[in-house]
């Protein structure tokens, strides 16, 4: 009996803690949704200052939410975060950090990523758009990618093959940089993979655990009724 009230009382407090933790997540994405969508607002409507000012103000708030996600979405803050200090007028670094906060309040941010690499794939295999445009396309997106897919073996190599569009304007280099993006969504399907393989059997060991332990709780009783009632 004490097993299974363990076992039974961990689970449930593990999915708690859980539940909390996504209804706050869920909460600061909306809020950082509302801010990114005010921005942008503000962007269409030409009052570039009253942006400016938005974002300057919200930079630090925003420091301490980046600081609950993965140490690759910290890194890649920390990074933007230097660029838009040192250029805060550069369209380039303005528009890489707008990609990046769109990533963090999707509710997928890795399918938010996918969409987002497969989209510049398409490009690349496209021989009428220019090798400027996908480099100014790759420097966008490259923080994101490099946040939500990890992989910085793979990931280096495909930045080079993207460097190497503004030198060698070929077909082939094309066909190689559109083979690293597939590498690197094979590696991120793998590790997707792993991770739900693990939860699945750790889910059926607890599972297993709780009936076990269940049973025999309902053998004991058995057991003592009976010799209850012989006495």
């Amino acid at each position: 009996m004490g097993r299974a009230l363990v076992i039974i009382g961990i689970s449930l407090v593990l999915a708690l803690l859980l539940s909390v933790q996504a209804t706050g997540m869920q909460s600061e994405q909306k809020e950082w949704k509302a801010f990114s969508d005010q921005y942008k607002y503000l962007i269409q409507d030409q009052k570039q200052s009253l942006a400016d000012q938005l974002l300057h103000n919200r930079l630090n708030e925003m420091g301490k939410y980046i600081e609950t996600q993965p140490e690759l979405v910290r890194l890649a803050w920390s990074d933007m975060k230097a660029e838009l200090e040192a250029e805060p007028n550069s369209p380039l670094h303005k528009e890489r950090f707008f990609v990046f906060i769109d990533s963090l309040v999707n509710d997928d941010p890795v399918t938010f990523t996918k969409s987002q690499l497969k989209e510049f794939q398409m490009k690349v295999v496209d021989v009428t758009v220019s090798e400027g445009v996908l480099q100014e396309d790759w420097q966008r997106i490259s923080p994101v990618v490099q946040a939500h897919f990890g992989q910085e073996e793979t990931f280096r190599k495909l930045n080079l093959l993207v460097d190497s569009l503004s030198v060698d304007h070929t077909i082939e280099m094309r066909e190689d940089v559109s083979e690293q993006i597939d590498l690197l969504y094979t590696k991120k399907n793998m590790e997707e993979a792993l991770f739900w393989t693990a939860v699945l059997i750790g889910g059926t060991i607890i599972v297993t655990l709780i009936y076990v332990s269940c049973r025999k709780y309902a053998a004991s009783r058995k057991k003592a009724n009976s010799r209850s009632e012989n006495s």
